[in-house]
């Protein structure tokens, strides 16, 4: 994710738009901006369609047809378009930028800094071990050194990124003890919202999102080709639908982190599928239980559910341990 001299006019209009954090890895920033600038023309647009030409994008987005042609190429390497002939024809829905709205403030550069660590972080863009240059970051996403630095110590309390014994700045490797230190955190945290579940109203308000998450993860499963990142992403719902359950905002605004964590985990290449299919499976029989309006077998099954991650995690850190 590179910015060189002659895109930083972009890249500037872009920090000044207020950005986004994309979840789409190998994404530049001046690619970004040009999805951020023409989402209007994309946002009407729905699978099956053809996205207007090259020539059409860039000049909404006021980029070269290079910029376009990369940041299709992209999306098609993301499953989320296919080429047909000359044209791009969509496949999935596009992750169209949020942009900022009159009601919003604009974040400020740190928070823009910290959003897309946090994004590489959940993308697979850094990995254990790896060092993080604050000159580095500061000339890629064209802020100052102190702007980096002071997104990178707001992370560090989050246990992804920490500075080693020379004092420079790297992502954490997962160690044993952090494992079941984590393990703990969310059997208290998921136990407590299951139950909370199914003695409150949000059962009832949840359903459909439940349901749908239910008919996702049976697709997936029932798909021998099914993608990482798209497995990845129906995981992750189904642990913040539960956590959303809680009905408290400040227990998830607490335990966030946590799912930084364990999407920066699952991320890593080295995750094995069929650990992934089994949580996947796990999912189903909870999402089962629950609209079963069964507790106690929902809350077996996610403490199994949660012993088999603690396994998975252990396995993926053995080489670093």
């Amino acid at each position: 994710m590179r910015v060189n001299i002659n895109t930083r006019p972009h890249a500037k209009k872009f920090w000044q738009q207020g950005g986004f954090p994309c979840i789409l890895g190998g994404v530049t920033l001046l690619q970004q901006s040009a999805l951020m600038r023409s989402r209007n023309l994309l946002g009407a647009l729905r699978p099956g369609q053809f996205l207007p030409a090259e020539r059409e994008l860039a000049a909404a987005a006021d980029v070269g047809r290079s910029v376009i042609r990369g940041l299709c190429r992209t999306l098609e390497a993301q499953g989320l378009i296919a080429s047909e002939g000359r044209r791009w024809r969509i496949r999935r829905a596009l992750p169209l930028p949020r942009g900022v709205t009159t009601k919003d403030p604009p974040l400020s550069k740190r928070e823009l800094v910290k959003n897309h660590l946090i994004t590489e972080l959940g993308s697979g863009g850094l990995w254990p071990g790896q060092q993080l240059s604050e000159l580095s970051l500061s000339r890629r996403l064209d802020v100052s050194t102190v702007t980096v630095r002071e997104a990178l110590l707001e992370l560090q309390p989050l246990g992804v990124i920490t500075k080693n014994e020379r004092r420079q700045w790297e992502v954490i490797a997962m160690t044993k003890s952090k494992i079941g230190h984590l393990r703990e955190f969310r059997e208290l945290v998921e136990i407590f919202a299951l139950r909370k579940l199914f003695t409150s109203k949000l059962r009832e308000v949840l359903r459909e999102a439940l349901e749908g998450n239910l008919r996702k993860t049976g697709k997936v499963l029932a798909d021998p080709h099914a993608r990482r990142r798209t497995m990845l992403e129906v995981d992750m719902e189904f642990h913040r639908l539960l956590l959303q359950a809680s009905g408290n905002p400040l227990l998830q605004e607490r335990s966030n982190f946590i799912y930084i964590i364990i999407e920066f985990q699952l991320s890593n290449p080295r995750f094995n599928i069929s650990r992934a299919k089994l949580g996947m499976r796990q999912h189903q029989a909870i999402l089962k239980a629950i609209l079963a309006d069964d507790l106690p077998d929902a809350e077996r099954h996610l403490r199994a559910h949660l012993q088999a991650a603690d396994e998975s995690f252990i396995a993926l850190a053995k080489p670093l341990l």
